[in-house]
């Protein structure tokens, strides 16, 4: 069934970074041609002629990005876009530009590139989605142990993100400027507990860690203990995704027994924040985008150096140059961003509020037996 997935959402992705972007190119190239009645061209002369131009490196560097992101699916439908929105600006830019110099109103042409850059964006980005779906739904076993990335939304608009090694929670509120994190995770070999429960009170804030705070509405609710951390969390899946926390941890050693580990829960502030933080916030993007440019330099030096002038390789070295030091600042920026994420607190600090699954974290919630181990218990086979 595993291999089914994948060979089923391989093929959508194939579509969303390879097929779309490349008639995309066609649709502008051939729809250039036919406005420009001195020098056109047969449709089969455009297709021999898409490997040209650049368009081999970038659909190169898409698929490079796919398999760097595969077991992070929630990133596929942003490379598809990636592959089709740049081309499709530049093709409009480039149109604009010549009505420009031209002195003339826009024409169909315009038109239809805009209409060929739309249709290519929504045609990659609908696959890339599919191509999500279809390695994470339906929940089965082998989705489970696979460690591919699964992705729950809380009722207060945060998210619960089950990664392949740890829980990430993000998209949390901004408290302002007393944040030691913008995200938390919390690793499984650090899990000490995962317990789904019933929150029948009213709405309440939840303090955590790093200065934020999870808003709390009546119904079915998530407790996870570990790293030196509590969350409560309002999920509808609370038990489903217990289910799945369990399985994962597995692979990751025993549930650290901490029944005894009590210490006093700060109090939540008195005012809601009404701002998030956003996927742009916790991304190093700006040295995302710029390895993603020295590479993609470095393959237009090789089809330079080999088509033109073998001067290129200079520009070849120095853009791979480029990309090793980029990578390398990257890997610093990312780890020094997971440790403040895994410990938003001092070592020596005292536990966040009472860990023992016996007793409730908060009044109004109570415990749901699943018969799971490590889930209202310590007990690990």
């Amino acid at each position: 069934m595993r291999v089914v997935r994948w060979v089923i959402a391989g093929v959508l992705l194939v579509v969303a970074v390879v097929v779309a972007p490349a008639v995309e190119r066609l649709v502008w190239s051939w729809g250039y041609d036919q406005s420009h009645p001195g020098d056109r061209q047969d449709l089969l002369s455009h297709v021999r002629d898409l490997p040209s131009g650049g368009l081999f490196v970038w659909l190169a560097l898409l698929v490079v990005l796919i398999a760097v992101n595969l077991r992070w699916p929630l990133n596929w439908p942003r490379v598809a876009l990636l592959g089709t929105v740049p081309i499709a600006v530049f093709q409009v830019l480039a149109e604009l530009v010549d009505l420009a110099l031209r002195s003339t109103a826009p024409g169909l042409y315009l038109a239809w590139i805009l209409g060929g850059g739309l249709g290519s964006a929504v045609v990659a980005w609908g696959a890339a989605k599919l191509a999500v779906l279809v390695v994470t739904r339906p929940l089965s076993p082998d989705v489970i142990q696979s460690g591919t990335e699964l992705v729950y939304r809380l009722r207060d608009g945060s998210r619960l993100r089950l990664q392949g090694d740890k829980l990430l929670l993000d998209l949390l509120l901004r408290p302002g400027s007393s944040v030691t994190a913008m995200r938390l995770t919390i690793p499984y070999k650090d899990l000490a507990l995962v317990q789904p429960g019933v929150l029948d009170s009213h709405a309440q804030l939840w303090p955590l860690p790093n200065g934020s705070v999870v808003v709390l509405s009546p119904g079915s609710s998530l407790r996870v203990v570990g790293s030196g951390q509590q969350w409560v969390l309002p999920l509808d899946d609370a038990s489903d995704v217990a289910e799945i926390v369990t399985e994962r941890a597995r692979a990751h050693g025993r549930l650290v027994p901490s029944d005894a580990a009590q210490g006093t829960l700060p109090d939540a502030p008195e005012s809601l924040p009404t701002k998030r933080f956003r996927p742009w916030h916790t991304s190093p993007w700006p040295f995302d985008i710029a390895v993603l440019a020295a590479l993609a330099l470095a393959g237009a030096s090789v089809d330079y150096a080999i088509t033109e002038d073998p001067l290129g390789w200079i520009t070849f070295v120095l853009c791979l140059a480029l990309v090793a030091g980029g990578v390398r600042l990257l890997r610093k920026v990312r780890a020094t961003r997971d440790q403040a994420e895994a410990n938003p607190r001092p070592a020596d600090a005292e536990p966040w509020g009472d860990y023992a699954p016996t007793r409730v974290p908060l009044p109004g919630w109570s415990p749901v037996p699943t018969g799971l181990p490590g889930t209202n218990d310590y007990g690990r086979a």
